[in-house]
């Protein structure tokens, strides 16, 4: 038994109707939506501004 008859043996599959994925993909593209959601909610850092609207960046 070598390496990749190994690899295979342990491959689980998530079954959803039709379509048929294994679980180390599902759980990169679960990982790689969270990411997106992430980027999408968090915000860019950016200078501090004050109750006035007015940034506190220097120039």
């Amino acid at each position: 038994m070598n390496a990749s008859t190994v690899l295979i043996a342990q491959t689980h599959y998530v079954r959803m109707g039709v379509v048929q994925i294994s679980l180390a993909n599902l759980l990169i593209i679960a990982l790689m939506v969270i990411a997106l959601v992430l980027a999408l909610v968090l915000p860019f850092p950016r200078g501090h501004e004050d109750s006035e609207g007015v940034s506190d960046v220097q120039h």
